[in-house]
This record gives C-alpha cells, sequence and structure tokens, in this order.
C-alpha cells in the first residue's frame, strides 16, 4: 500500500508535461515530474525505481512533499544545512586561484 497517493488535477498535469516537453531545466527538476506523472498513472514505488533508474528513497521523498506541499514543492531543492561560505576578501572559493 502506498503512504502518499498522488492525483494531480489536469492544470498540474499539463505544466508537468509541458516541463519535460521543454527539457530546459535540470535534470532533478525532470526527474521529480517524470515520478509525479508516473505517480498519478498509479505506478508503485518499484516500478518508478525500475522506470527512471532512481533510488526508492526520491520516489518517497517526491511524492511525500507533492503530498504535504503540493507539487511545486515537490519540483525544487531544499536548502541543505551547513555552514554558509566566508569569504574575507583575501581568498577566492577556488583554492588553485588563490595566490
Amino acid at each position: 500500500m502506498l503512504k502518499y497517493r498522488i492525483i494531480l488535477t489536469e492544470s498540474e498535469r499539463e505544466q508537468l508535461t509541458e516541463l519535460l516537453s521543454k527539457g530546459k531545466h535540470a535534470a532533478r527538476k525532470l526527474t521529480r515530474a517524470r515520478i509525479l506523472l508516473l505517480s498519478h498513472e498509479g505506478r508503485t514505488n518499484a516500478e518508478i525505481v525500475d522506470a527512471l533508474g532512481v533510488g526508492s528513497a526520491t520516489v518517497d521523498r517526491v511524492r511525500k512533499h507533492c503530498a504535504e506541499e503540493g507539487v511545486e514543492a515537490a519540483l525544487v531543492d531544499r536548502p541543505r544545512p551547513g555552514a554558509q561560505l566566508k569569504l574575507d576578501g583575501k581568498r577566492s572559493i577556488n583554492p588553485r586561484l588563490a595566490g
């Protein structure tokens, strides 16, 4: 049994299909759109994993974000934890460029 069942509106399906047809977006965003469309078709997580070559955790996470926050939220990357990069004007981001 699926924990999160995805049922898209007609406009959401059109939006995702258009996103895929243009192909001018990040690969992660396109993969998430494919996951949502396949989920809407009633495919199981295992079928989506086999079809797209992604991990089952990815499928679970995209379904969860869509169910809880909506389609737009499921398509974007979340901020990642960690310290912010600090620049003091003396160092470059790329250590090979530092003098």
